[in-house]
């Protein structure tokens, strides 16, 4: 992603509160040499600008499909005015920032905070498991999905009675995982991290794709 100055993004999460009503947490771009985005209908590259949206904001603008993870056309007009206003207003029109036809992308900024969490807090976790059950697990992997997936070796998953517990288990790692979130949006938001538990032996168990961490 491109190094922006902390001018234009300001500027612009700014512009679009007060422009639009839309709470912008963070954004990221990808100008066009990075970029290995297509014009529709054409063969020329265009810049790429994704949105991290709070909550009630990304239901206003993410777009059909939604797994396409694109802004909606009633919305993307006016989000491109405004970058493309911010981008001259900063002087930063010609490092590759805009193009009429780029993409404008949007995730929910609650999943990446989650995602984030997964990824970073391993070592929480961990501790709590060992303070809890005085045994480390083989593996704890995270995904972007957002997920947390706890490995037991077979042995110590049916010796700790982990199939019994891990209710309890899962609601305190959830809880873990939302106090960090909440201190970092400043409000409650709804979990969206899943916590798992394996061991080798357990039927759907794939340690190659867990291992991957994608």
């Amino acid at each position: 992603m491109s190094a922006i100055s902390d001018r234009l993004k300001t500027g612009f999460i700014l512009s679009l509160k007060d422009k639009l009503d839309l709470n912008i947490a963070d954004i990221e771009v990808m100008n066009l040499e990075e970029s290995c985005f297509i014009a529709p209908k054409s063969d020329k590259k265009v810049p790429y600008l994704k949105l991290f949206a709070v909550s009630d904001s990304y239901e206003r603008i993410i777009g059909e499909p939604e797994r396409m993870g694109l802004v909606n056309k009633k919305v993307r007009s006016d989000i491109l005015s405004l970058w493309s206003d911010c981008v001259m207003d900063c002087h930063e029109e010609e490092n590759g920032l805009f193009d009429d036809q780029m993409y404008i992308g949007v995730n929910r900024y609650e999943t990446v905070c989650y995602a984030r969490f997964a990824y970073d807090h391993k070592n929480e976790v961990n501790s709590y498991l060992v303070k809890r059950l005085n045994k480390a697990p083989r593996d704890i992997y995270a995904s972007s999905a957002p997920g947390i997936n706890i490995v037991y070796e077979t042995n110590d998953y049916n010796d700790l009675g982990i199939e019994n517990i891990k209710d309890e288990l899962i609601s305190s790692i959830i809880k873990m995982a939302k106090d960090s979130v909440r201190a970092t949006i400043g409000c409650d938001v709804e979990c969206s991290l899943s916590v798992k538990f394996w061991h080798p032996k357990m039927e759907g168990y794939h340690g190659y794709y867990l291992a991957r961490q994608d």
